[in-house]
């Protein structure tokens, strides 16, 4: 998943995530929380995001 912003004229690349579902792996981050800035009083989790969709290796 990727967040870009407009800054003056042109979408820039603020954060990027990929998914990894396994709890055993070091780069787990299925609970991690994303928020926009023009709604950072919405949260939600990457699991909750990726949530139906099928991740192929």
């Amino acid at each position: 998943m990727e967040i870009y912003y407009l800054q003056e004229g042109k979408y820039i690349l603020e954060q990027s995530y990929m998914l990894q579902r396994d709890v055993e792996e070091e780069d787990y981050n299925a609970k991690t929380e994303i928020s926009l800035k023009v709604f950072p009083h919405i949260k939600m989790c990457l699991e909750e995001i990726f949530e139906g969709v099928e991740i192929v290796y």
